[in-house]
């Protein structure tokens, strides 16, 4: 995962700082890559890229600086996998709603789960949506490149799918999966969701 971390130093003085780093070093945990840095011409702030898998690793890095440094985390994902993001998503068509709904649940209880974490901590968003035939049952399901990942680690087999852009999905879709962060789903939910559209 990758963050800009943007640096204020307290008082408008980077001398501290700077003396602290020629002494120390960046005093980066094991795991915490310092990708690229720019600073302001007036150096009164810093811009960071730091990547690592665990948030942890970054707020202990920062406990060695906080008193010499305000600071910012964003983050960030390089433009080339958001435009990924942007693009692709998985259309799966269901027959009836129940095997809609099973599907939706098991996805969104493996991504609240430890093992589902790590797409969690991804930047780009989760998305699951739907467009329902109240009348055949049968239901569209529109699933984002991250979720799709998600539901290959989760699964054993998954249903065949078409690709569609972004750009192409249905304006009208219900999105029952939607942000960084997903809470668990039970099967009777989703259900009630996709039967009770509102």
């Amino acid at each position: 995962m990758l963050y800009m971390v943007i640096e204020t130093f307290r008082n408008g003085d980077p001398e501290p700082v700077y003396r602290r780093f020629a002494a120390k070093g960046r005093l980066a945990p094991a795991g915490l890559v310092h990708v690229s840095s720019w600073v302001t011409d007036d150096l009164t702030r810093c811009f960071q890229v730091m990547e690592c898998d665990d948030p942890a690793l970054l707020e202990k890095w920062m406990e060695q600086w906080q008193d010499l440094v305000r600071f910012e985390v964003i983050p960030v994902v390089t433009s080339a996998q958001a435009a990924a993001s942007a693009g692709d998503h998985r259309v799966v068509d269901f027959e009836r709603v129940d095997e809609t709904a099973t599907f939706i649940a098991a996805l969104a209880r493996y991504l609240a789960s430890p093992q589902g974490a790590t797409f969690q901590k991804e930047a780009e968003r989760i998305e699951v949506s739907t467009v329902v035939d109240l009348v055949t049952q049968r239901v569209a399901v529109f699933v984002s490149a991250r979720a799709w990942r998600a539901a290959t680690a989760a699964f054993p087999s998954l249903p065949p799918a078409k690709t569609r852009g972004r750009a192409d999905l249905p304006a009208d879709r219900m999105r029952l999966i939607d942000g960084r962060s997903v809470k668990p789903m039970g099967f009777e939910e989703v259900r009630r969701r996709l039967t009770n559209p509102a």
